[in-house]
């Protein structure tokens, strides 16, 4: 802020409390006008899922006190004095539809607050894209039916197509890659799938974000694999969850018929279904 205004921003206020730190944005806010500039202050917090945990995780009360607090605050600043906008990053777009938090909590004050935009995986062409790109920095080339061939396997998820092709090209040893050794790198992933990175984050980073109705909706189209699941004969009941899984790319939808997004996910889920 110092370089944009180009002048001596004072040193917040003593010790942070919801009052200091509301009067302090208040000031530099007032400080940010006056040097001609109109836009408001850029809010930004990851992984806000952590701030808005279930009743059952450990000290959820007083973390969901300190969340009302610090929300209600920022939205205060955000509707009275239209000096900020929050932005939040998260796994599930709970922090936007839980409404009451606890009986002895109260209400979310930021329910239906914000504007949802899911992220989503990448389409083919992005996927290869990302490859290639990546590719270039350590000079590796790809050929384009191998860079095809990793969206079949990894669906377009930025973070399992990055370690992919890290494993594939032995991380930047290998300086040319073909379609052999994209075949022979999703064989050596399958058969450690119980303890390999992309394994760990299938359980950890997806698995275990999903609600049971979304689980089972998820198990139901697994168990058609390339037959599909007829969408037509999911019960009216699990409508949201369906909406959920394709929003976060883990469900693609052929004309009514449901598939589980890529075929490593599903080698996955082999483990996990029975």
């Amino acid at each position: 802020m110092n370089s944009i205004l180009n002048k001596k921003i004072p040193n917040p206020l003593g010790v942070i409390d919801k009052y200091t730190f509301r009067k302090n944005v208040l000031s530099l806010f007032e400080i940010w006008k006056a040097s001609g500039q109109q836009a408001p202050f850029l809010i930004i917090l990851d992984e806000v899922d952590k701030l808005l945990p279930t009743i059952n995780y450990t000290d959820s009360n007083k973390i969901l006190s300190e969340y009302i607090i610090l929300f209600r605050m920022l939205r205060g600043l955000a509707q009275s004095h239209r000096c900020l906008v929050v932005m939040v990053v998260a796994y599930r777009p709970d922090v936007n539809r839980r409404n009451v938090l606890g009986k002895k909590i109260g209400e979310n004050p930021m329910f239906r607050s914000f504007q949802e935009e899911y992220l989503g995986f990448l389409t083919a062409e992005e996927s290869q894209t990302l490859i290639r790109e990546i590719g270039l920095w350590k000079k590796i080339f790809w050929t384009e039916e191998a860079m095809r061939r990793v969206y079949y396997y990894c669906g377009g998820h930025p973070l399992i197509t990055r370690i992919f092709a890290s494993h594939a090209s032995r991380e930047g040893s290998l300086k040319s890659i073909d379609l052999k050794r994209v075949e022979e790198t999703a064989a050596e992933i399958k058969k450690e799938m119980r303890k390999n990175d992309i394994g760990n984050y299938y359980r950890e980073g997806v698995w275990n974000t999903l609600y049971d109705n979304e689980k089972h909706v998820l198990a139901s189209i697994y168990k058609k694999h390339s037959e599909g699941y007829d969408e037509s004969k999911l019960a009216i009941k699990y409508d949201d969850a369906l909406t959920n899984l394709e929003k976060f790319g883990l469900v693609t939808n052929d004309n009514g018929k449901l598939f589980v997004s890529s075929e490593l996910f599903n080698v996955w889920m082999a483990r996990r279904i029975t």
